[in-house]
């Protein structure tokens, strides 16, 4: 099987010199093509990648694709056609990579080059290597795949680099984007520097690095050329966002009642609530996102930046992870319950009409029953519009694998996880059902499931439906959408107008 893929490589992937890095196209070369989808017409090994986990790995993915198309591979949406598959990895939770191993096991029938790219190349590497994988590379050493499949086709040696960086930030390289998309990512910030004890993102993403702001916006620039309407920026702890630059003046604030271990964001230079307004004003008929913040990177002005610019969606993510002190200590969240509640108030002050989310962790080291309860109760005090709720995952390196005990048994995570979930839907559904009779500005995404149906996401991230029977509408339009139904997840209405990204 190998002689037969490598006779498909053109000679010049098996120079006994590496290929530069440099080679791969800067943002502003890929400005100059019309399209920087060079896969389609590229006559080398086809590659497939497979994505599990966050936004920030469908990001990656993305520069993947680019970095390799760059260099003559070709991708394909069909695994069969595939030579090289590639399993961009989570390490966020136990079941996220048991679903991986059995991903690999199955695949090894298929004969193929297999790699295994993100966070469980970081963290588990041999193992990998044990269950089939030919190349690991972790999600800081992406520019290296090109030399390490060339290396790989010359000596069928397996192939690994999950060396972690202080700088990387891919900066240089243009993800590519599915040609018929209307939203997107964009990363601006890389890496987290908070070591909670229960999450390994820090152990696999490395420290936080933030993206040259000029990249960003001509990223940006780029996207909304091509026809995106709406980005998301990115990154594990979007919110604390800092280029460092001496010329721009700016000073590190905590939201309120809020503290922090890490303390190297001393300094001048651009800061999350800057970036967001530069975007915001730069792009007003663009819709802007961000996703994952910490609720610790939420001072007042970040809020008002958000509440002053009507293209800057009303939707917060605030991860609370837990509403009892004690079980937030032992995660080393530095906050208490009473900090979140007055953040979530002051949101709802400071922005009209804004939507909350958050992320609930149950059944976390010691948690006793009055624990839970608090958590249940802080749920049912904030109100939340939607939340992703888990049941605890003990991660190896983490604080909390070394200094405490995974006590509290499987059953109970369990059942204390179907009362959560039971609650939270339960507000879910009746927060839905008060946008009956609204209005709301809708992008529409892609088509419903019925016939002539069309769907979308409102400025607050509530998915709806609505039909359209003479097709007056399209994907990629905004939509003024009078609502006449609501579900758990989806509002259904009547379409009104075509119109502008907001109401003013």
């Amino acid at each position: 099987m190998f002689r037969k893929l490598i006779q498909r490589f053109p000679r010049n992937y098996f120079s006994t010199s590496k290929r530069s890095i440099n080679e791969i196209p800067s943002l502003s070369e890929f400005m100059k093509q019309q399209d920087p989808q060079v896969n389609n017409t590229n006559n080398g090994p086809k590659f497939f990648i497979e994505t599990y986990g966050c936004q920030m790995n469908a990001n990656d993915s993305q520069i993947v694709q680019s970095i390799l198309s760059s260099e003559g591979y070709s991708n394909t949406n069909d695994i069969s056609e595939a030579d090289i598959i590639f399993l961009n990895t989570c390490s966020i939770r136990a079941n996220a990579e048991k679903k991986v191993f059995q991903r690999m096991s199955e695949l090894k029938s298929q004969n193929k080059v297999l790699g295994i790219l993100g966070c469980m190349a970081e963290r588990l590497k041999e193992q990998l290597f044990v269950q089939g994988a030919n190349i690991i590379v972790g999600p800081d050493s992406y520019k290296s795949l090109p030399t390490l499949l060339n290396s790989f086709q010359l000596t069928r040696d397996k192939q690994i680099d999950t060396n972690l960086s202080l700088t990387e930030t891919y900066d240089d390289i243009l993800p590519i984007n599915p040609t018929d998309s209307i939203t997107t990512y964009v990363s601006i910030m890389r890496g987290c520097n908070n070591m909670c004890s229960f999450c390994v993102v820090p152990f696999t993403r490395g420290r936080e690095r933030s993206r040259n702001p000029e990249s960003i916006l001509e990223e940006i620039q780029i996207l909304t050329q091509k026809g995106i309407k709406e980005v998301t920026l990115l990154g594990q702890n979007v919110n604390s966002y800092f280029f460092q630059d001496e010329k721009i003046s700016s000073q590190h604030e905590n939201t309120v009642g809020f503290t922090e271990l890490y303390k190297l964001r001393s300094g001048n230079g651009l800061r999350f609530d800057q970036l967001l307004d530069e975007i915001a004003v730069k792009f007003p008929k663009t819709r802007i996102r961000f996703t994952s913040p910490h609720p610790k990177n939420f001072p007042k002005k970040v809020l008002e930046v958000i509440a002053k610019h009507p293209n800057i969606c009303k939707n917060i993510h605030i991860p609370i992870q837990s509403g009892s002190d004690e079980i937030l200590k032992k995660m080393r969240r530095n906050y208490t319950r009473g900090a979140i509640v007055d953040l979530c108030n002051e949101a709802r002050t400071l922005i009209p009409n804004v939507t909350l989310s958050t992320d609930v962790i149950v059944g976390f080291c010691d948690e006793t029953e009055y624990d839970f309860e608090q958590t249940l109760s802080l749920l049912q005090l904030v109100q939340f519009e939607n939340a992703f709720m888990f049941a605890y995952s003990m991660r190896e390196k983490t604080h909390a694998y070394r200094n405490l005990q995974d006590n509290v048994p499987e059953s109970v995570k369990s059942s204390r996880l179907e009362k959560l979930i039971e609650q939270q839907h339960k507000i879910m559904n009746y927060k839905n059902s008060l946008e009956i009779g609204k209005k709301h500005i809708v992008l529409v995404e892609q088509l419903g499931n019925k016939p002539n149906q069309l769907k979308g996401r409102t400025d607050s991230n509530k998915g709806v439906v609505f039909q359209n029977d003479n097709n007056i509408y399209a994907i990629g339009d905004f939509v003024e959408v009078e609502i006449l139904g609501s579900g758990l997840k989806t509002l259904s209405g009547r379409p009104l107008n075509k119109c502008e990204i907001n109401f003013n």
